[in-house]
């Protein structure tokens, strides 16, 4: 959770180098009459691509690049609610596009930028690569909880957005992130040290495949190797 007093996180600055494409999505709370920066990944205020949330103006994406300037439209977001945001620079189709809860919410046309335009690459110690804050220095930070915020290395599809969306609602009872907290599992009775564990020699890898958003089938059992053919 995030208050508004200055704290935020930041990633590596090595986080999005050698990238073009990028989406950011995430699950956030927005209590009555918070604001701030979602996300700004970038060397500075000249050079960057962000999302803020504001309770009057909305949720919107943006950048700068130089001279360049552009964004998406605002779109309200709902208060004192978990709310699903996703925002997708696909420069192949030079598009800057927002949703919230898996709907479009916004889109830039033309837009002439990729994210290895805006993320130094020669010297990743130049970037800053920030959620809950922007790169001005002098901005306010994020005021609201946060959840999930996950990066992409591809531009998402809008039908990728909404599953992505979807899965986790499902995983709530249709509830978003606003559900009943999980219940507590005691691990009282489980034992320190598995019996087989110090003859266990390896376990086979696996393959899965899944759709973005979606969970893979893992199978029930996989077969242990042991060593003297133990059980």
């Amino acid at each position: 959770e995030l208050v508004g007093n200055g704290s935020h996180v930041q990633l590596s600055a090595h986080t999005l180098t050698g990238e073009d494409t990028i989406s950011v999505t995430g699950w956030l709370y927005l209590p009555t009459g918070a604001s701030g920066s979602f996300f700004d990944f970038g060397q500075g205020a000249s050079s960057r691509l962000f999302a803020a949330v504001n309770t009057a103006g909305g949720f919107s994406a943006g950048f700068a690049a130089g001279g360049a300037r552009g964004g998406t439209e605002p779109r309200a977001v709902p208060v004192n609610q978990w709310v699903h945001l996703a925002v997708v620079l696909d420069p192949a189709n030079r598009l800057l596009t927002t949703y919230l809860d898996g709907a479009l919410a916004g889109q830039a046309a033309n837009v002439g930028v990729n994210a290895a335009q805006l993320i130094f690459q020669s010297s990743a110690g130049a970037n800053f690569i920030f959620v809950g804050r922007s790169q001005d220095d002098a901005g306010e930070t994020l005021h609201a909880r946060l959840r999930d915020v996950r990066l992409y290395r591809v531009a998402l599809t809008g039908a990728q957005v909404a599953a992505i969306h979807s899965a986790a609602s499902a995983r709530q009872g249709g509830r978003g992130r606003g559900g009943a907290p999980a219940p507590v599992i005691s691990t009282a009775a489980i034992p320190r040290e598995s019996p087989l564990a110090a003859r266990l020699d390896r376990v086979p890898d696996i393959q899965a495949e899944t759709t973005v958003g979606r969970l893979p089938r893992l199978p029930r059992d996989i077969p242990a190797v042991y060593r003297d053919h133990a059980p």
